[in-house]
């Protein structure tokens, strides 16, 4: 089996009462030829989960591994929420991500020995290409006057998001809701207690699926879309959404 890398530290601390994770890279591990070894499309992030006073969040992108639980990093397994290997195909729902702790842990195991695969499992969108790729507007580029939007409500978007980008979609509602989140905006940052974070994620959260759901003119797996009922087989392939880095 290969000898694990170490890449980086993942540390818990307190933040305005709230227990936060930190993730940093390795120096050594950024400088070694073991990095090289990632997958191109993969970006590395790293930062304060819910940080005070910082508009930085660490995210960590949807690893892709194999049907085993293999990334494209030679030793590191993802399985779960952290996993993105379809086999739930389109259906990603988040009890799948809970049965596939359970199924894809067992199945990681059973794979320790084995040599590891030269090819990474995320070639497949390699191959298809992408459907199309979205880029998100930064609050600060809206074209509508800061004094002109409300901070956000949580409960307003989520009947939003509920009725309008819910089980059942069309491109009215779709758009429709485009609208209205555009007309919203996040707390101040100077300002923000932690479910001002979570609100501000939230509405971020929002653009992207509904500009997702517009981008995907047929249904697929949980995406119904009432306007173009049918599955297209051309367009089996992922969309990326992108903001711009500032």
């Amino acid at each position: 089996m290969p000898e694990p890398k170490i890449i980086g530290t993942l540390s818990a601390h307190f933040a305005k009462a709230k227990k936060a994770f930190s993730f940093e890279y390795s120096d050594a591990w950024l400088k070694s030829e073991q990095k090289f070894l990632l997958d191109p499309d993969i970006q590395l992030y790293k930062g304060t989960q819910f940080p005070n006073n910082k508009e930085n969040f660490g995210v960590f992108l949807d690893s892709m591994p194999d049907t085993w639980g293999r990334t494209s990093v030679q030793g590191l397994f993802a399985v779960g929420e952290a996993g993105c290997n379809g086999a739930h195909g389109a259906n990603r729902l988040a009890s799948n991500s809970l049965l596939e702790s359970i199924v894809f842990a067992r199945r990681a195991v059973q794979v320790l020995d084995e040599t590891w695969p030269e090819q990474a499992a995320s070639v497949r969108w390699k191959e298809t290409g992408l459907l199309t790729e979205i880029e998100l507007q930064d609050e600060s580029d809206s074209s509508i006057p800061k004094s002109a939007r409300n901070v956000v409500d949580r409960v307003e978007l989520q009947t939003l998001m509920w009725d309008k980008v819910g089980l059942a979609r069309t491109g009215d509602q779709l758009l429709e809701t485009r609208n209205e989140l555009n007309k919203w905006r996040s707390a101040d940052v100077t300002n923000r207690l932690f479910t001002d974070w979570e609100d501000a994620n939230l509405l971020l959260l929002s653009r992207a699926v509904t500009a997702a759901a517009l981008a995907r003119e047929e249904s697929r797996g949980g995406h119904y879309r009432l306007d173009y009922p049918e599955t297209n087989p051309l367009m089996s392939k992922p969309i990326t959404i992108v903001r711009k880095a500032r």
